[in-house]
């Protein structure tokens, strides 16, 4: 198991990261895609947008149905047959959501429970950075 740890130093006029809200990373015009997006099509709008990831919208009501990130890619392209696969064929189901006036800390662990769906399995205090996968 490789685990990197990435040092980033403030500027003067930044908040330290645990007084940092998630308000403060939070962006307007999220990436979406329909779930019959092909794979080709959603590799090509990561790489060239510079995006981590898709939120897929069902287009009957427009609410997000899943996400398509990076690592779904990367899998879908590994499998026969993946650059025919679309948008719904691998993406993961539901999107984690947090409030916006919350610490990034506290916005980590809701997210890492709703992913990971084990909130008994794993421990993570408040000030830690460290994630043990289930």
């Amino acid at each position: 198991m490789n685990i990197s740890i990435q040092v980033q130093e403030l500027k003067s006029d930044e908040s330290p990261p645990s007084a940092r809200l998630v308000r403060d990373l939070m962006k307007v015009g999220v990436p979406t895609c329909s779930p019959d997006t092909p794979v080709p099509a959603l590799a090509r709008l990561l790489l060239e947008m510079n995006f981590e990831a898709v939120v897929v919208l069902n287009p009957e009501d427009g609410h997000a149905i899943g996400i398509v990130s990076q690592r779904e890619l990367v899998t879908a392209y590994s499998r026969e047959g993946g650059r025919g696969l679309t948008a719904e064929d691998i993406l993961v189901e539901g999107v984690p959501q947090t409030p916006a006036d919350i610490p990034l800390e506290a916005a980590a662990q809701i997210c890492w429970i709703q992913v990971c769906g084990c909130c008994s399995k794993f421990i993570m205090p408040v000030g830690s950075s460290i994630l043990r996968r289930c």
